[in-house]
Order: C-alpha cells, then sequence, then structure tokens
C-alpha cells in the first residue's frame, strides 16, 4: 500500500520540482516555537529587503546632488509602474526613494519639494487606486506636515 501511495504521488509530482529547494519564512514565538510566516509578515520583510537594498544603491551616491538625482530616477521607475496599472509595485518603487536623503541642511528644502512631497502625492494616489484610504490619507497627512514644516 504504501508503495502504491509513493507511486501515485511520485506521478503527480514534477520531476524537477522535487529536487528543487524550498524556502519558507518562519515567525519565532516569545516561546521559542515557530510557525509559518503570515502573508502581512513575509510583504513586511519584503519591504525591510527592498528599503535595504535601495539604500545601499544610494550609498555610492557621494555628492548630494546625486542622490537626489537617483531618487529622481527611481521616481521615475515608478511613476511607470504607476502607469501600467502596477500600483503595488509603483509604491515599493516610490518607498525606495526615501532613503536618498541627502545630508546637510542646505538640500533639506530641495530633497523636501523636489523628493519628498512628490513621492508622498505619488503615494497616495497609489494607495487611492488600490482602496487603502486610511494608507492615502496618512501619505496626505504627512505632506501636510511636511509643508508647514517648511514654513
Amino acid at each position: 500500500f504504501v508503495k502504491k501511495l509513493n507511486a501515485n504521488i511520485a506521478e503527480l509530482e514534477d520531476p524537477q520540482e522535487v529536487h528543487k529547494p524550498r524556502f519558507e519564512l518562519q515567525k519565532k514565538l516569545p516561546d521559542g516555537s515557530t510557525r509559518r510566516a503570515y502573508d502581512d509578515e513575509l510583504a513586511a520583510a519584503d519591504m525591510q529587503t527592498k528599503l535595504k537594498q535601495a539604500a545601499e544603491q544610494v550609498s555610492f551616491c557621494k555628492k548630494p546632488e546625486e542622490k537626489i538625482e537617483w531618487a529622481h530616477e527611481q521616481r521615475q521607475e515608478g511613476n511607470k509602474l504607476y502607469s501600467a496599472g502596477a500600483y503595488k509595485e509603483a509604491m515599493d518603487v516610490y518607498l525606495s526613494c526615501l532613503v536618498a536623503k541627502p545630508e546637510g541642511a542646505e538640500y533639506e528644502t530641495l530633497y523636501s519639494t523636489e523628493i519628498v512631497l512628490p513621492v508622498l502625492n505619488n503615494l497616495a494616489q497609489a494607495s487611492l487606486q488600490l482602496g487603502m484610504y486610511r494608507k492615502a490619507e496618512t501619505f496626505c497627512t504627512i505632506a501636510i506636515d511636511e509643508i508647514i514644516k517648511q514654513e
């Protein structure tokens, strides 16, 4: 019976899939046990990884102007995704723009007006497209706070 069962299982499996490594993200609980990570935890881990990669990329920009240019380029990529209807992916790219903050007070206003405010607007728009109304409201509130800070 066991041999027959194993043979039936083997017939159902793709021979190439059997030998591929499998990966599953686990969450460690306070008691030391683990469980499979939920989708929202996977998304958060994925976003943290993306932001870390973006920070590594922007670290190669030595001048503040280069960081601002990098953020502009990223925003344009996000705009392309948004135009194609890939709103979630566009949000990921827009968020990566925010890691490019240049050092120095003299760049703070430029960074805010050229990068932060347009990106927050883009994030709010993408959130609306996805039906994430509270998130859109949050992005708008942050933008208003940023404007008030500049005055």
